[in-house]
């Protein structure tokens, strides 16, 4: 199972805080690196196909990088296991 810097189970970690909602549809706030624990300000939007597009960025969004994110429909164990 992975784990964040300190060694706990990433199961369950809280990685996205203070999204607040932007003019332009999307949201704003923070997010943290469970690997590195570093902290960048983040942008999240709902794309025409329901993907959930994230920009992490330091500074600007200019200087960042945008992951596109796929809802999962499988499910998780009590052991927070991928099924």
């Amino acid at each position: 199972m992975p784990t964040d810097i300190n060694g706990r189970s990433q199961c369950g970690l809280t990685i996205i805080t203070d999204m607040l909602p932007s003019d332009d549809g999307a949201w704003s706030g923070r997010i943290t690196d469970p690997r590195s624990g570093a902290v960048y300000r983040a942008k999240l939007w709902v794309d025409e196909q329901g993907n959930l597009n994230l920009r992490g960025y330091v500074g600007i969004p200019l200087f960042g990088m945008t992951q596109v994110w796929h809802r999962y429909t499988g499910s998780l164990t009590s052991a927070c296991d991928l099924v």
